[in-house]
């Protein structure tokens, strides 16, 4: 079962990890699905960080497209300027497969052949922001392993930044989701807010406080730097980050913290996120790796190799109380 609107508002879905902690949101029941063995593939949505995230809360491969790759058609629109479908998978064989659904298939039948080998990033880019000290010490301490382990191997790492602070994205990146989630939903339910959940309420509310002329100011600057987003990959392969700076909250009115999602929504760049470890209370910790527009098979090549050279965890079947 996926959030109310796609947004915040938590829905029955807990955890298969640990049924007491959110399996985040917005594709709560995706996510769950995967990670308890019910399935392979689930489709998600994402706005700021609901593929990603709950991949990484559950333990299971998460993959945004490049905006737009995928067709949106049929989904009811949360933000046009943001929202992206994706997938949530067992493995990054079965995300390399949801690929193909954005490809003329005739070019694309070998996509697999030998994808199991993945391919090895030369030089990778970590962005930690100035964000770094709310991270818990456990996410920060499975990250720094990560990048101690996969410099045995080789791999180069330098820090990277953006042109706009972490938290200077997300609050554009909400302004511009709430201004269009007032146009596109609050004319359908204004004579039932009392049905609505608070956090849906306060986006479109929010979003009434938006002039025309400040949404455009929004779409503008996003453009701009939508257009330099490629500078970012001229002297790297691939950007390594968190997924969330928590394992799973244990609060299922809670869905956990985007903002470590947010900037690569924002500039549209495909994302997969990979199980990195499990925390001492037994909760999952992923990986986000970004790649490129429109470079999505060759990050989920990087993730596959990755992925092969990180520590192996069966996936939750049971969930404790």
């Amino acid at each position: 079962m996926t959030t109310e609107f796609a947004w915040r508002d938590a829905g029955p879905t807990t955890n298969p990890w640990n049924v007491k902690h959110t399996p985040g949101g917005s594709s709560s029941g995706s996510a769950a699905a995967v990670a308890a063995g019910m399935v392979d593939i689930a489709v998600g949505t994402h706005t700021l960080g609901s593929v990603i995230r709950p991949a990484s809360y559950c333990g299971c491969v998460g993959y945004k497209p490049t905006f737009d790759l995928i067709s949106r058609e049929g989904v009811y629109p949360l933000s046009s300027t943001l929202d992206h479908v994706g997938f949530l998978t067992s493995s990054c064989y079965w995300a390399a497969a949801t690929y193909m659904l954005g490809q003329d298939m005739k070019s694309s039948k070998d996509v697999l052949k030998g994808f199991d080998r993945g391919e090895k990033p030369l030089k990778i880019g970590i962005y930690r922001s100035s964000q770094w000290h709310w991270v818990e010490d456990e996410v920060k301490a499975n990250f720094d392993a990560v990048v101690r382990h996969l410099t045995r191997f080789g791999i180069a790492f330098t820090c990277v930044d953006l042109d706009l602070d972490i938290l200077d994205i997300t609050q554009q990146a909400i302004k511009t989701t709430s201004y269009e989630a007032n146009q596109e939903i609050y004319p359908k339910v204004c004579d039932r807010l009392d049905e609505i959940g608070p956090y849906s309420l306060n986006l479109m509310l929010e979003g009434q406080e938006i002039t025309p002329e400040a949404y455009q100011a929004l779409l503008k600057t996003n453009q701009k730097m939508r257009e330099h987003r490629d500078d970012l990959f001229q002297d790297i392969d691939l950007i390594m980050s968190i997924t969330s700076p928590t394992t799973a909250p244990e609060d299922l009115s809670y869905t956990g913290d985007a903002m470590f999602c947010t900037p690569w929504t924002y500039l549209g760049l495909p994302t997969v996120t990979i199980p990195s470890g499990l925390s001492r209370d037994f909760l999952p910790i992923g990986l986000q790796l970004i790649g490129q527009a429109g470079c999505d098979l060759k990050v989920l090549k990087f993730a596959q190799w990755i992925s092969n050279r990180l520590p192996e965890f069966k996936r939750a079947s049971v969930a404790f109380e």
